[in-house]
């Protein structure tokens, strides 16, 4: 939790806005997403974690799509 809190204010001063363990960011040209995976082997001494990162430009998407989440891209 505490990556998080520092990564939420890290982000959000970058105008990255926040929804679980995913931090999300718009503009005119691509959707910017950062998430972090929680690793299961981690305990109360030791977080492991992945952050995945990920640019979404809408215009490359299939024209029947109406947002870019309702594609799957991964």
């Amino acid at each position: 939790a505490h990556i998080l809190s520092h990564a939420n204010a890290f982000l959000g001063d970058r105008g990255f806005s926040r929804s679980g363990l995913t931090f999300t960011r718009h503009n005119d040209e691509c959707d910017e997403i950062i998430a972090f995976q929680i690793s299961e082997s981690s305990n109360a001494e030791v977080v492991l974690f992945t952050i995945n990162i990920g640019l979404v430009y809408p215009a490359l998407l299939d024209a029947t799509a109406t947002k870019p989440m309702d594609v799957d891209i991964w």
